[in-house]
């Protein structure tokens, strides 16, 4: 595996790996003992990004930076990454593999992650 895969797999990785005993199970229920996820009604924006309209299920974590927010959308992809490239300054589609689509802003500290979940998608926002 080449090295660009082998980053956009570590990208990949559900956001509980990088938590303290949090285990997301991802459908917006936090399964582990962990105090660093809060799942909560979905705020209008995280970070500065103002999230889409139908988002749901978010789980917050975040203590400083990097913080990171992981919702549900029942927006198409397409519609989701069109969304945030327009909202978030500088974003675009990095790569794509297995379904799962990177998207990562010029100075690499905003990174989007729009993967497949049931009727919808799931989107992992990560603000370094």
């Amino acid at each position: 595996m080449n090295p660009t895969h082998r980053l956009f797999m570590l990208a990949l990785l559900p956001l509980s790996v990088f938590t303290h005993g949090a285990v997301a199970d991802g459908h917006g229920s936090d399964t582990g003992a962990g105090e660093s996820a809060n799942r909560k009604p979905c705020p209008a924006e995280f970070s500065g990004v103002t999230l889409i309209d139908n988002a749901k299920q978010c789980q917050v974590f975040s203590g400083g930076l990097p913080a990171s927010i992981v919702h549900f959308s029942a927006s198409d992809k397409q519609t989701v990454i069109d969304y945030y490239t327009s909202v978030i300054d500088g974003l675009r589609i990095d790569s794509s593999f297995n379904q799962h689509t990177l998207l990562k802003n010029s100075t690499d500290s905003v990174r989007v992650i729009v993967s497949p979940d049931g009727a919808g998608n799931q989107v992992d926002i990560l603000i370094q």
